[in-house]
């Protein structure tokens, strides 16, 4: 190969090693890898973002291609790489805001309605099946006899729900650093 196809094989190499890195961390079998999804994807974002001002307009051409891949992608999976994040204490909804706001702009709304969409409703099937199962334990603390604080847990709950749900207090708690 001459010098210049060395060159093109390096920059080929590099903007393709993002996507096998991805591509590893998220095939994992070992252990969990939804919550690197997000990351991993968004990685290879970055990586094309500054490929495509390349001074080599192979390259250029290139990325602009794996772009519209990419977005592709972001469209048929944003919800599950997302909603992961929004779990996470060091980022929750607050950096999906502001990652997507960054990215799309204006056009970030149409994403943060579907995600806050979304996340609502699975707190709400995640809240219908605690309320089942803390109602259940009431019910057996009082046959017991040892349901006396049953009143003062009924009035705290109440109490929260009017004031906000634990999705709220959640989103709303500092960043875990």
């Amino acid at each position: 190969p001459s010098a210049s196809e060395w060159e093109m094989a390096e920059a080929i190499c590099h903007l393709f090693g993002a996507f096998y890195t991805a591509t590893k961390k998220i095939s994992g079998r070992t252990y969990p890898t939804s919550h690197l999804y997000f990351y991993e994807v968004w990685n290879v974002k970055q990586i094309m973002e500054k490929e495509v001002v390349s001074e080599n307009p192979t390259i250029v051409a290139m990325v602009k291609e794996m772009e519209k891949k990419w977005m592709k992608y972001f469209e048929e999976s944003f919800l599950t790489s997302w909603l992961p994040v929004i779990f996470d204490p060091r980022y929750k909804y607050e950096y999906v805001h502001f990652r997507l706001t960054a990215t799309f702009g204006g056009g970030a709304e149409k994403y943060l309605t579907k995600v806050n969409s979304a996340m609502k409703i699975l707190f709400a099937e995640y809240a219908s099946e605690y309320e089942n199962t803390s109602d259940e334990g009431d019910e057996v603390a009082e046959e017991d006899g040892e349901g006396t604080l049953d009143d003062w847990d009924k009035h705290l709950r109440l109490k929260r729900s009017h004031n906000s749900n634990e999705l709220q207090r959640y989103l709303e708690e500092d960043l875990f650093p």
